[in-house]
């Protein structure tokens, strides 16, 4: 598996204009021609809309055959910029391989499995938990702050429903094991049906 990404990379015709995206370093932008992507910080709107971004960039290539690597290195992040990227994940043609190289916590753990193919490294590690309540806008009215809990618990239940249809596991057992922080090591994760593969 590893010989097949590195030759994936070599064989890329290195002369091809990468996209100039926000936040991305001119080292991680000469990999653009690999069709590779590095998730490595807090996922938020501008990082979910870079993200999308390559997406469509590469999605707009010839070889749509050859899948396009997203390598996770993240603690996770925003509801939002989660539902962004897994949105646009199923609108694009190309295969996504997704990759976890040292940790996909959180909203990083369904990217994770939301690869059309899943691999981690043997000593990378993931986190699933449900969404965590906070309350930043509610009112003196406590039919604002009921209002704004019914609706978290909906998008949490969205959110389990998309963990159970990419791992395989029933929607009760997901919701239970992510009542508190469940870590998962690299065997745990390929056995939770989050990854197809250990590197």
């Amino acid at each position: 598996m590893k010989n097949q990404l590195k030759r994936k990379i070599k064989n890329q015709d290195q002369s091809f204009h990468t996209p100039i995206v926000r936040g991305y370093t001119s080292s991680l932008l000469e990999l653009s021609y690999a069709k590779s992507i590095f998730l490595s910080s807090p996922i938020d709107d501008q990082v979910a809309a870079d993200f999308c971004a390559l997406l469509m960039y590469y999605d707009h290539m010839d070889d749509k055959e050859n899948p396009i690597d997203v390598y996770c290195n993240t603690p996770g992040g925003s509801l939002s910029g989660l539902n962004m990227m897994l949105n646009f994940m199923g609108l694009i043609e190309t295969p996504i391989r997704t990759i976890c190289m040292g940790r996909c916590y959180s909203a990083g753990s369904v990217i994770l499995a939301a690869g059309d193919e899943r691999l981690i490294f043997a000593n990378a590690e993931v986190l699933l938990h449900q969404i965590q309540l906070s309350f930043p806008t509610i009112g003196e009215d406590a039919s604002d702050t009921e209002n704004y809990f019914n609706f978290t618990q909906t998008l949490n239940t969205s959110l389990l429903k998309m963990l159970s249809k990419y791992t395989g596991q029933p929607l009760s057992k997901i919701r239970a094991d992510t009542e508190r922080d469940l870590f998962l090591t690299a065997p745990d994760a390929l056995e939770y049906g989050l990854v197809d593969f250990i590197i």
